[in-house]
């Protein structure tokens, strides 16, 4: 057992051969350090690298393992004192219901959307850890050129592999509701996603074990089951997305680009933050006319098939206060639609220090008939235009 920094350079098969290394400096990928240790006649490995995810599982050529943070300080100790240290890699099987699940893994994309503060990215969060999907036939489980390894299925990890979830899920709402928009489909996912880990705490971020805020996760990670039945949605049309277009500063001639087709901006349609989307996200900075307090218009439309009345609770963000009107929606049939207002305001500004930074903080806003739980995220960002 020997440690080294896993470079073709740095492992002498003299000190190598028949061993497992440990690699603990983050030169090379995790596949290419064990590729290298198995050509200088290595037998294993144990990955020690302080950038590694012990989460984030890979396929190597040799049997290998990766350490925690505490499990590295032991490894590390036992070699400064051990005169002829030894070690053995056992396979103990597969482990699942791993708690706390799910968290959002370093590499999650996280938001703000720099295109549109007017419009909370992610939308929401899904599975893309250690998923074990299908594999090309040409190609080793590790990706490397001297991996003649094949194989059919392979984890993987990766918004390739959250990308299909969200995917699927979409599939399956279409055919239970054929006559949905996708508009439709994406606020079903969005306003009955879940915020809680398997423990039933706050979904965590991987790197800071602290709470993921809006920015991280969106709406919540996706639950097909409540997809399926989200009582209301909020719905979009072509026409509601080029007068968000023109709100958001873009020319006709820009707009006409994407639709291909003559557009008409509706001052009165204009304002960005009011396309009708299953978040809110409002921006406070010195080029608003009111730069402390935004009115919010949404629209839902009931798809469930009985006829319900739905009353809001607001968790308002930190220095802000949202009012809602009205609070309480009540519909008598299917398909029926009802808007409702949403007046941010903040009780100061907290205008960030630097030119061009931001500062956000973020709230909910809930409606329920008493079986169905429909969640809004709302973000407030105040940025600095000085």
């Amino acid at each position: 057992m020997g440690k080294a920094i896993c470079d073709p350079t740095t492992l002498d098969p003299k000190h190598v051969s028949g061993k497992i290394v440990i690699c603990d400096t983050p030169n090379v990928s995790i596949v290419e350090k064990g590729e290298n240790v198995l050509k200088a006649g290595g037998v294993g490995m144990v990955l020690a690298d302080e950038d590694v995810s012990t989460e984030l599982s890979a396929v190597h050529v040799l049997p290998a393992l990766q350490l925690g943070p505490k499990s590295r300080r032991v490894a590390f100790d036992y070699l400064a004192k051990a005169r002829v240290p030894r070690a053995t890699i056992v396979y103990r099987g597969t482990h699942v219901g791993i708690k706390p699940a799910p968290i959002v893994a370093w590499f999650s994309g996280r938001g703000p959307n720099l295109v549109s503060l007017n419009i909370i990215k992610p939308d929401l969060i899904a599975p893309g850890v250690n998923i074990l999907a299908a594999w090309p036939d040409k190609v080793g489980p590790t990706g490397l050129a001297s991996d003649e390894r094949r194989v059919a299925y392979n984890f993987d990890s990766g918004t390739s592999m959250a990308c299909p979830h969200v995917s699927g899920v979409a599939a399956l709402l279409k055919g239970a509701h054929k006559d949905w928009s996708t508009a439709r489909i994406r606020s079903a996912m969005m306003t009955t996603a879940y915020l809680r880990d398997n423990l039933g705490n706050l979904i965590l971020e991987e790197t800071t074990n602290r709470t993921a805020n809006v920015w991280a996760i969106g709406s919540g990670h996706v639950d097909p089951e409540k997809a399926i039945d989200p009582g209301l949605v909020f719905d979009l049309t072509v026409d509601d997305y080029v007068q968000f277009l023109c709100g958001s500063g873009y020319s006709k001639k820009d707009i006409q680009i994407v639709t291909r087709r003559a557009v008409t901006c509706d001052e009165k349609k204009m304002n960005p933050w009011d396309l009708n989307y299953p978040s809110i996200s409002v921006i406070f900075n010195q080029s608003y006319k009111n730069k402390f307090e935004v009115a919010v218009t949404r629209t839902v439309t009931l798809v469930s098939k009985v006829a319900s009345t739905y009353i809001v609770t607001i968790d308002s963000p930190k220095g802000v206060v949202v009012r809602v009107h009205p609070s309480k929606l009540v519909f008598n049939r299917t398909e029926e639609k009802r808007s409702y207002v949403v007046n941010i305001s903040a009780v100061k500004d907290q205008k960030p220090r630097g030119r061009g930074e931001y500062e956000s903080v973020f709230g909910r806003m809930t409606w329920s008939d008493g079986r169905h739980v429909v969640g809004v995220p709302i973000g407030v960002t105040w940025v600095n235009m000085n």
